[in-house]
């Protein structure tokens, strides 16, 4: 017999009848399903918010002083905080009217005590299983519309959720915004993505710091006077003047001289700066977007960047979780990078097979995003080349110790499954621990120690 897993709560004003409803249902065909009971409006309500189960069982006669009528409210209630949830009706008043008006406020069954135990649990294993797809649906439906609403960005993985939030939030108010997440995972692109989204008329600069000294580094970013430095033979704007009305990108910002850091300071905090060579202060009014590969904790205790200069760039701080982590995505992004060099190269090569895809799936993408495109672009073309419409895994030509099981023990290999688990709960809940901790049904004691394998446990540091 199929097991249903799910959460159903059950709302009697008497404890003793859900108490005993509770262990005929798990004796039942519901003895993996998890139960909550209620025997108030508003414990049950308080309950739905923060459990959020799939099904509910509702006795109309909640309170007897007011009657069938406290029961029928609560159905508008609970829907009315989520449409999701199923509501079964179970009551001694038999009335057709009472039946009517539950089914009309949005009940999927009205039943009579006693109801066949047989019967409801058919109608709870139901009703799970509609829930379930009811909100699997919605966050479909979400993904599609963050997806077209942010040019640029193809996603789908709950993953990247908040990041696309704070790309929104971003693009909307002009706060210093600080994108963080390893190289490949498409920073430059969430930067372009919240320019284009702002009403700010000005272009996009994008400047990265290499190995110059800090002296060209502050003519880059300010600009030079003729003769401010040997070499300079010309009068030369700065990409703070090029930005102006626009965004300003600084990609790898701790690569940054700390003595730029402090005249940046200065321009960013009154919006007046000096070109080198000259003493007439200049002005632009340009928003700023910082990205940063190295981790959050590092940037200011390893001394990359300045205490105060980190606060004035990071008001809003964007992490995005590399492509391991976003697992719906992987195929997803292949896909529109192979459409892309369809369209540019007209190839005769549409989608990839079954044992393509699994094997995209497996890659560890160290590389992130990046290494997506990369790859699928040179499968693409192999395929081609065999006169191939379709990709196959043996056109990614993947090292096979990356596509195999890698080859270190079942415990170092659970315990990197949690860490990804609680990195992707972080993620969902906008690095919140206590909300990540109470999703994953952890103490905060427990989820800390899991982060604590970072270092221990991250691709980079695990056996091929």
């Amino acid at each position: 017999m199929k097991q249903t897993s799910g959460l159903i709560l059950l709302i009697d004003d008497e404890e003793a009848l859900t108490r005993s409803l509770t262990r005929r249902l798990r004796s039942n065909k519901l003895a993996t399903a998890d139960f909550l009971t209620a025997q108030t409006v508003a414990t049950a309500l308080e309950l739905l918010q923060r459990h959020q189960p799939e099904a509910v069982v509702i006795d109309l006669n909640l309170d007897p002083s007011v009657g069938p009528k406290s029961g029928l409210e609560l159905i508008s209630s609970i829907l009315l905080k989520d449409p999701s949830v199923r509501v079964i009706v179970l009551t001694g008043h038999g009335e057709d009217e009472f039946g009517i008006d539950a089914l009309k406020r949005g009940a999927a069954s009205f039943n009579q005590k006693p109801i066949d135990i047989e019967v409801l649990s058919s109608l709870l294993s139901d009703a799970v299983c509609y829930s379930k797809l009811l909100r699997k649906c919605r966050d479909l439906e979400k993904a599609s519309k963050f997806e077209a609403s942010i040019p640029g960005i193809v996603t789908q993985d709950s993953a990247m959720k908040p990041v696309l939030e704070r790309i929104l939030y971003a693009a909307r108010f002009n706060q210093p915004t600080l994108l963080l997440g390893e190289t490949g995972v498409g920073k430059g692109v969430i930067a372009r993505a919240i320019h284009d989204l702002s009403k700010r008329k000005g272009p996009l600069i994008r400047y990265q710091p290499r190995y110059e000294g800090g002296d060209l580094v502050a003519s880059e970013l300010f600009g030079h006077e003729q003769g401010a430095f040997t070499g300079a033979t010309h009068s030369r704007q700065g990409l703070l003047e090029l930005a102006d009305k626009g965004t300003l990108f600084l990609d790898e910002v701790d690569q940054l001289p700390r003595e730029t850091q402090v005249s940046l300071l200065s321009a960013l905090q009154d919006r007046y700066f000096n070109r080198v060579g000259s003493a007439r202060s200049r002005s632009s009014n340009f928003a700023l977007i910082c990205a940063s590969n190295a981790a959050e904790e590092r940037l200011v205790s390893k001394s990359a960047l300045r205490a105060d200069f980190f606060h004035r760039i990071a008001h809003l701080i964007i992490r995005i979780p590399p492509l391991r982590d976003r697992p719906g995505d992987i195929v997803l992004l292949a896909q529109s990078f192979l459409n892309e060099l369809i369209n540019r190269e007209n190839l005769d090569v549409h989608a990839f097979s079954a044992s393509a895809k699994h094997g995209l799936l497996q890659y560890p993408w160290l590389g992130n995003v990046r290494e997506l495109q990369a790859k699928t672009c040179c499968a693409a073309y192999r395929a081609a080349f065999n006169n191939r419409r379709f990709i196959e895994l043996e056109d990614f030509e993947f090292e096979n110790s990356a596509l195999a099981d890698r080859s270190f023990s079942f415990r170092t290999q659970v315990r990197s499954f949690e860490l990804r688990l609680v990195n992707q709960a972080l993620a969902r809940c906008g690095q919140n621990q206590s909300q990540a901790a109470e999703s994953l049904k952890l103490s905060r004691s427990q989820l800390r120690r899991i982060l604590g394998r970072r270092e221990d446990y991250s691709p980079e540091k695990l056996p091929n």
